[in-house]
């Protein structure tokens, strides 16, 4: 596998650990390059026309601007193509079967900001299908809120639970008497030979000793930031 990107290796917005795994297992990278055009052969693909870039000004995501350098296009043999550019819903069906109204530019539905319903009476939309690409927990949290405007257009209160007070004792303690400040543990992946050619499992977690010991951790983050 062969992943083309139109930056530099340290602009791709993916996890540095992620970017490694994959050089790991052999993907190779090539930057500064972007595609231009799929060449195909009887309704099969067969190369990737593409062309090198030149890095400008920074934009407002705090990544530089790609220019294309005239004349350095060139043709890579394939036989598969994946588009991986950004993040899009499949909205079309909707737009198309169901009238919703869609955002133009991003393909997202459009909302009522308060109750989260689409235009149409009692279709709602939750997560990146309404605010765009966004982290999991926000989604989590965007479901529930369209869970409770829904439990109110179908009659209800919107209240999807009760809330009960629990008295917690405080205790005063001092962290220095048992907070080590050190990394945290590394989770043991399978080894590279070990995945090919199989769906299993990659990223195995932590020990049971590990987990009881990073339970441990105290919460002030700002303490413990250490040098890679």
């Amino acid at each position: 596998m062969h992943v083309l990107y139109r930056r530099l290796k340290e602009d791709m917005p993916a996890l540095k650990e992620e970017i490694e795994e994959a050089i790991n297992e052999g993907i190779k990278f090539t930057f500064l390059v972007t595609p231009l055009q799929a060449l195909g052969v009887d309704g099969h693909v067969v190369a990737l026309k593409c062309a090198r870039m030149r890095l400008g000004a920074y934009d407002d995501t705090g990544r530089r601007r790609t220019t294309v350098i005239e004349g350095s296009e060139f043709e890579m043999p394939v036989d598969m193509i994946i588009p991986a550019l950004g993040q899009e819903p499949e909205s079309h069906f909707a737009e198309v079967e169901q009238n919703i109204l869609i955002d133009p530019k991003y393909r997202t539905f459009l909302v009522d900001e308060r109750t989260r319903m689409t235009n149409v009476p009692g279709i709602f939309a939750a997560g990146d299908d309404s605010t765009g690409p966004a982290m999991a927990s926000d989604a989590i949290g965007d479901g529930q809120r369209v869970a409770s405007a829904v439990d109110r257009y179908l009659g209800g209160d919107g209240i999807l639970w009760k809330k009960r007070e629990r008295l917690i004792p405080m205790t005063t303690y001092d962290e220095r008497d048992y907070v080590e400040t050190r990394k945290e543990f590394e989770q043991y992946v399978l080894p590279i030979e070990e995945r090919a050619h199989n769906f299993n499992e990659v990223e195995r977690g932590y020990s049971r000793d590990q987990v009881m010991e990073e339970a441990r951790h105290c919460l002030h983050c700002d303490r413990c930031v250490l040098p890679a």
